[in-house]
C-alpha cells in the first residue's frame, strides 16, 4: 500500500524518523524487529553473497556475479528482473524465509553493515564479495536516489543531506 503524502516526510527531521537505531547504527525501518533473525540465518558454504553500501554499483555487480556464476548469456540478462535472482537479506520482500530455501547456490545481496550479517558468515561460511565506490560519488547518487523514493521524499538541501552522510545518520 502506498503512502500518502501527508505520511511522507517532507523535512530532515521527519525523513530522520522513519528509521531506528540499532546498536549505534541507524537502520531503515523495514528491518525493525529483524534483527536477530538475520544475525541466526543459516548460511550454505556455496552462498555467494554481495554486500554493498547502498548505491555502491550493486546493480552492475549483481548482473556479473550473476552472468559468472549461473553461465548465462549476457544477452538474455536483458529479458529478466536481476532482482528477482538476487534477493535482499534485509527486505521484507521476498522475505527471509523464502531466502533460506533457496536452492544452491543462492546469491544474496545486503547492504546492512557486516557485523550485522548473519553470524556464520563471521566464522567463514559462505562466500562475501564486497563492493565500495568513492564516497563523493556515493553521496550525490544517494542524495538523488533519496529525492526520488515517495517513501522517503528528502527535500533537504545536498549541504543538509551531505552532512547526514558524513555523520553516519544516512543508512
Amino acid at each position: 500500500m502506498a503512502e500518502s503524502e501527508v505520511d511522507t516526510p517532507s523535512t530532515p527531521i521527519e525523513y530522520e524518523s522513519k528509521y531506528f537505531e540499532h546498536h549505534g547504527v541507524r537502520l531503515p525501518p523495514f528491518c525493525r524487529g529483524k534483527m536477530d533473525e538475520i544475525a541466526n540465518f543459516s548460511l550454505r558454504s556455496s552462498d555467494i553473497w554481495i554486500v554493498t553500501y547502498p548505491k555502491s554499483g550493486t546493480s552492475l555487480l549483481q548482473e556479473v556475479v550473476y552472468l559468472v556464476s549461473q553461465g548465462v548469456d549476457p544477452d538474455e540478462i536483458g529479458l529478466m528482473n536481476i532482482d528477482e535472482q538476487l534477493p535482499v537479506l534485509e527486505y521484507p520482500q521476498p522475505g527471509l524465509d523464502i531466502i533460506q530455501e533457496l536452492t544452491s547456490p543462492r546469491l544474496i545481496k545486503s547492504h546492512l553493515p557486516y557485523r550485522f550479517l548473519p553470524t556464520a558468515m563471521h566464522n567463514g561460511e559462505g562466500k562475501v564479495i564486497y563492493m565500495a565506490r568513492n564516497p563523493k560519488d556515493l553521496v550525490v547518487s544517494y542524495y538523488q536516489f533519496h529525492r526520488s523514493l515517495r517513501t522517503m521524499s528528502y527535500r533537504g538541501t545536498f549541504q543538509e543531506f551531505c552532512r547526514r552522510f558524513m555523520n553516519d545518520k544516512c543508512e
